[in-house]
């Protein structure tokens, strides 16, 4: 099992619906730090050209997420869900006098987790109001991704083409 690591993570809101099999599934939009060791591992560019807010490619097909606030009266309210996927990447541009001054990561957690509107409420009314920051790691598997990425089931379209794991070690050897 692989993880990403993204600091400063906001929940922005939160929605659900009912799939077409019936089953509730809830949506959470995040904004979080724009930084280099999330661009690497995701393959996008350090420092997209232009001002536009712009997707992203890539998809994560997760296994769970742990949300940390950073405040230490706030620790309480970490939380540890699973999830389905985490898309709608996007950079956010912050701009003044034609410069960008500021970076952000946009992106969108999917879930089907009975407890995920509890969860999410809970944790934005109490940490969200104060405009907390936390940390989120999303843990996914190396090898479903690689499989996707293979065209599994065309729907993986992430930017990093390297091998990994098992086709690595046979790349290199």
């Amino acid at each position: 099992m692989a993880n990403l690591i993204i600091r400063g993570v906001r929940l922005m809101e939160y929605c659900g619906y009912c799939n077409n099999n019936g089953a509730m599934v809830y949506e959470l939009k995040c904004r979080a730090a724009w930084s280099v060791p999330v661009c690497e591992q995701m393959g996008w560019q350090k420092e997209p050209n232009g001002f536009a807010n712009v997707g992203l490619e890539g998809k994560l097909y997760g296994i769970s997420m742990v949300v940390e606030p950073n405040s230490k009266n706030l620790k309480d309210y970490r939380f540890d869900i699973n999830i389905n996927l985490v898309g709608g990447f996007k950079h956010i541009a912050k701009t003044e006098n034609e410069n960008v001054v500021h970076r952000e990561l946009e992106f969108v957690v999917t879930t089907s987790a009975e407890e995920a509107p509890m969860v999410f409420s809970n944790y934005m009314a109490h940490c969200c109001p104060g405009d907390d920051r936390g940390q989120a790691k999303i843990n996914f598997s190396e090898e479903e991704q690689m499989d996707l990425d293979e065209g599994g089931d065309g729907e993986w379209d992430g930017a990093e083409k390297k091998p990994r794991g098992r086709k690595k070690q046979e790349a290199e050897g």
